[in-house]
């Protein structure tokens, strides 16, 4: 909502010719070590084209398939791939015939390692650790596993210095973070759950409305939920007085907070207790990659969590290469990734990790025009249906009228009398 200083003109190019492309690269792990592979091909939508896409393990060829696409409709291809080791997968799509971008003919994707769950569970939460150890799949650790330099993939604990932990992602119960202390506190009373947001991926068939405690959180005087807002914090369930449970995203970590105890209150004797427990185990597993992996585009590199305070050079296709440092947590993150391809992280002459960029934009694939861009500041251009006048340079006319006169002075100067040369 501003006076711009110059004047958006957006000018529509002729459509281009047919094509198809690599929109979605994808895979879950189905059981054990099997994964499923699933690739999205869309292409534009006044043309039937065909083709055929190929899956390549670390270069190797493990599947094959033609491909037939109807005019604005898009196909999805499944592949099986049985692994326990960390592998890199390309999709190459061949059409047949004119394509008329080759970006999205290519897909990158890094399957991790297969290992179990790792889970921080200290003693004090006997609950949670009897519903986590019947998951399949997990490995629990005591407070005895919390050195200095210590990693999990799932942190659950009642404990505030197991805050510092590293972990992809964490549930706390029985305190309050020091960064709401202002603004929400724990005191002795009953309370009843009044509302949850079912579209939790960590309350997801969680029924929270017959459970009460004896810890009721409550909020200061004049506190709104904006307030937690401000501060990075979603509230997922309410009791009378204040939040119950809230969620807080920090980088790459995920975070929630049961502010009640749950030994405090009636929630591990329901059957929403276990259901819980899975909910957080399937949490960990995606926040680790150990569950769900999923492509990485261009534009900028996802953060990568490795040791504190190191430098690494980050190497992209081209041979284009960046030195970047880790924060004090470990985490890289902000690296520009403007070209597909494979990108590289070393440290020093070591490969630490290797992330593969690709286009997968279905607005890109199909070529569709589009008539008008919408800005973040309120601002709309329609395309302009008239030609636009331009400023042409007069140096190559110059040029060529100065040539020809060189040309005719020197015919003039070189002519004699007669016609007959010298």
């Amino acid at each position: 909502d501003f006076e711009l200083p110059f004047e958006l003109v957006f000018e529509q190019v002729p459509p281009a010719g047919q094509n198809m492309g690599i929109t979605s690269f994808n895979a879950r792990r189905s059981n054990g070590e099997q994964w499923e592979v699933f690739v999205g091909i869309e292409g534009t939508p006044a043309a039937e084209t065909t083709g055929k896409l190929e899956l390549f393990r670390e270069g190797k060829l493990i599947g094959s398939e033609p491909v037939l696409l109807v005019p604005g409709r898009a196909k999805r291809l499944v592949f099986h791939l049985e692994t326990a080791e960390a592998t890199g997968l390309e999709a190459r799509l061949t059409p047949d015939g004119f394509d008329s971008l080759a970006l999205d003919n290519v897909a990158y994707l890094q399957i991790p390692k297969s290992r179990p769950l790792s889970i921080y569970a200290p003693s004090t939460l006997p609950a949670f650790r009897r519903a986590l150890a019947v998951q399949k799949g997990v490995q629990i650790d005591d407070e005895t596993k919390a050195v200095p330099g210590a990693s999990f993939d799932l942190v659950v604990s009642d404990r505030p210095e197991d805050m510092k932990l590293d972990s992809q992602a964490a549930l706390f119960v029985g305190f309050v973070p020091k960064d709401l202390a202002k603004l929400v506190s724990i005191v002795k009373g009953s309370i009843d759950v009044v509302d949850w947001d079912r579209s939790s991926s960590l309350l997801q068939h969680v029924l929270l409305s017959d459970v009460t405690a004896v810890d009721q959180p409550k909020i200061a005087e004049g506190v709104r939920d904006g307030d937690f807002e401000k501060l990075g914090y979603s509230i997922l369930a309410f009791g009378h007085t204040g939040p119950l449970l809230l969620e807080k995203r920090l980088g790459a970590r995920l975070e929630y907070y049961f502010l009640p105890h749950t030994d405090h209150s009636t929630l591990p004797y329901r059957v929403a207790f276990p259901i819980l427990a899975a909910n957080l185990v399937e949490i960990g597993r995606i926040q680790s990659g150990l569950s769900e992996v999923h492509e990485t585009r261009t534009g900028v590199l996802p953060p990568l969590q490795l040791k504190p305070k190191t430098t690494y050079r980050v190497t992209g296709p081209g041979g284009v290469a960046v030195d970047v440092t880790s924060n004090d947590s470990g985490m890289v993150n902000g690296v520009a990734a403007p070209t597909i391809g494979q990108y590289r992280v070393a440290e020093g002459s070591t490969e630490v990790a290797r992330v593969g960029v690709s286009l997968l934009d279905s607005m890109e694939t199909s070529l569709v025009p589009v008539r008008q861009l919408q800005f973040r500041e309120n601002l709309q251009v329609a395309a302009s249906t008239g030609r636009l006048d331009a400023d042409r340079p007069l140096w190559p006319l110059l040029l060529m009228v100065g040539l020809g006169f060189l040309l005719v002075e020197w015919w003039y100067f070189q002519r004699r009398p007669g016609g007959v040369p010298s």
